[in-house]
C-alpha cells in the first residue's frame, strides 16, 4: 500500500483542494440566503440528521454518525472521479456543502464553551486531544481529492483495485480516527452535555 499511495497524483489533489477551498468559501456566502435551495437541503441536513446525532451523550454513536457522513463523501467523492469531468463537479458540490455545513454550524448552539467569550475550553486535555485527532481528517481528505482527481488525469494511474485498496487502507482509518476526536471535542461542550 505504501508503493499505491506514492502513485496518487499529488498535483491533481492539491487542483482539487484548491477547488474545495473556493468552493466553501462560495457556499459560505450562500449559506445565508434564505431562497437558495442547496443551502436549505444543506441546512436541513444539518439541523434534522447531525445536530441530533452529536447532541447524544455516546462518544461512539456521535463518532459512529461524523465517521458514516464524512466516509460516505469521500467514497462518493472518489466513484466520480471514475467519469469524465465527475471529480471537477463533486468536489465542486462538496465545497458549497461544507461551506453551507460550517456557516450553519458557526450560526447554531451546537458547538458552545464553558466560558462566556464563546471560545472552546482548550485547556481542557480532552477538548485538545479531540482537536489534534480531529486534524487527521486533512489528509484524508487531500488523499481522496487525490484519488478522485488523478483517475483519469494520468494513463498509468492506479487501477480500480489499487484506488480502492488506498482509499481502504488510508483514508478509512484516518477517518476513523479523526471521527473519534471530532465527537470527543464535541462532546466536551456545554450544550452537548
Amino acid at each position: 500500500m505504501f508503493e499505491d499511495i506514492s502513485m496518487i497524483g499529488w498535483l491533481p489533489a492539491l487542483a482539487g483542494m484548491a477547488v474545495l477551498i473556493v468552493g466553501a468559501i462560495a457556499g459560505w456566502g450562500m449559506a445565508v440566503q434564505p431562497g437558495f435551495f442547496p443551502a436549505r437541503l444543506v441546512q436541513f441536513w444539518v439541523e434534522r440528521v447531525i445536530f441530533p446525532a452529536l447532541r447524544q451523550p455516546s462518544w461512539l454513536l456521535r463518532s459512529a454518525v461524523v465517521f458514516v457522513n464524512n466516509g460516505t463523501v469521500c467514497s462518493l467523492v472518489v466513484l466520480a472521479g471514475s467519469v469524465p469531468g465527475g471529480a471537477w463537479a463533486a468536489i465542486v458540490l462538496v465545497g458549497l456543502a461544507m461551506g453551507i455545513a460550517v456557516r450553519t454550524l458557526s450560526m447554531s448552539d451546537i458547538i458552545g464553551s464553558d466560558t462566556e467569550t464563546g471560545d472552546l475550553p482548550t485547556t481542557d486535555l480532552l477538548v485538545q486531544i479531540g482537536l489534534v485527532l480531529n486534524l487527521l481528517e486533512l489528509p484524508a481528505i487531500v488523499i481522496t481529492l487525490g484519488l478522485s482527481m488523478g483517475q483519469l488525469a494520468s494513463p498509468n494511474g492506479l487501477s480500480e483495485e489499487q484506488i480502492w485498496g488506498v482509499f481502504l487502507y488510508w483514508v478509512v482509518p484516518l477517518l476513523a480516527v479523526s471521527a473519534s476526536g471530532e465527537s470527543l471535542w464535541i462532546g466536551r461542550q456545554r450544550p452537548i452535555t
